[in-house]
């Protein structure tokens, strides 16, 4: 949903720089500077989280070795 609202202001920046609108491009300009923060922030959690859940599948296999001896 977050990308399609990227591509949303990218559309009303190019929008508004034909258009004599240049309120429009810079707000929607300024909205794609905080909507990419945003997309690269959850793309970073998801990874980290990948990360994590790796590492506890490991720890729980070691852990489960240890008990079957």
């Amino acid at each position: 949903m977050r990308i399609l609202n990227l591509v949303g202001s990218v559309v009303f920046v190019v929008y508004g720089s034909i258009l004599p609108a240049i309120s429009t491009a810079v707000l929607n300009g300024v909205l794609i500077i905080v909507k990419l923060y945003y997309v690269i922030k959850m793309v970073i959690d998801h990874k980290k989280q990948k990360q994590t859940q790796v590492e506890n599948n490991k720890v729980n296999e070691t852990e489960f070795i240890k008990d079957e001896k």
